[in-house]
């Protein structure tokens, strides 16, 4: 269930081929690994998405696409992944990198002093946040990526099992019913 859902969801390899940001890779793009969809390369693709969506840096998918290509990594779900940071959610996943990285340097919040002049603090704003949003968004990227990839790989590994429970449940009672009827038989001679 799971491969064939992303293998309908995904997009389709031709379309990335033809991408014009890929177009410099187009020659390491032709690797099979980076197009199937088995569970290990599938969730190697979502982790990677999952942190390159989480870096504070411009580009994200072209950093998804050469970690996917480096890690032989689902090509498609790493690029779909990082389609969760846009300029709706961007704030607050930069915010909450900042914060992650205040705590982590043991940095305090930056407050704004009621004399400085909006430019001022601007500039001592960009001057002092760097540091806790690189290092807070480094470490929530990651976190997440496991997170996520590892909830991916139990949720593919329980779909699997039930998937073959229910059709081991289905072909013991068609042995059973197999076997009432052939006993019912029996019993009409």
């Amino acid at each position: 269930m799971p491969r064939r859902f992303f293998q309908r969801v995904l997009p389709d390899p031709k379309e990335i081929r033809d991408a014009s940001y890929v177009s410099p890779l187009r020659g390491f793009i032709d690797n099979r690994q980076l197009w199937t969809t088995k569970r290990r390369n599938v969730v190697l693709g979502l982790g990677i998405g999952i942190f390159c969506g989480f870096q504070p840096i411009p580009a994200h998918t072209m950093l998804a696409v050469l970690l996917a290509i480096w890690w032989k990594a689902n090509l498609p779900m790493s690029i779909v992944a990082t389609l969760f940071n846009n300029p709706i959610t961007m704030f607050p996943m930069y915010f909450l990198g900042y914060k992650v990285g205040c705590v982590i340097l043991g940095v305090p919040d930056l407050e704004v002093p009621p004399d400085a002049s909006k430019m001022d603090w601007i500039k001592n704003l960009i001057a002092n946040s760097w540091q806790p949003i690189y290092l807070g968004c480094f470490v929530t990227g990651l976190v997440l990526a496991l997170i996520g990839s590892l909830g991916l790989n139990q949720f593919w590994k329980w779909a699997v099992l039930k998937r073959r429970r229910n059709r081991l449940l289905r072909t013991d009672e068609s042995k059973r019913l197999e076997q009432d009827n052939v006993e019912y038989k029996k019993k009409i001679k």
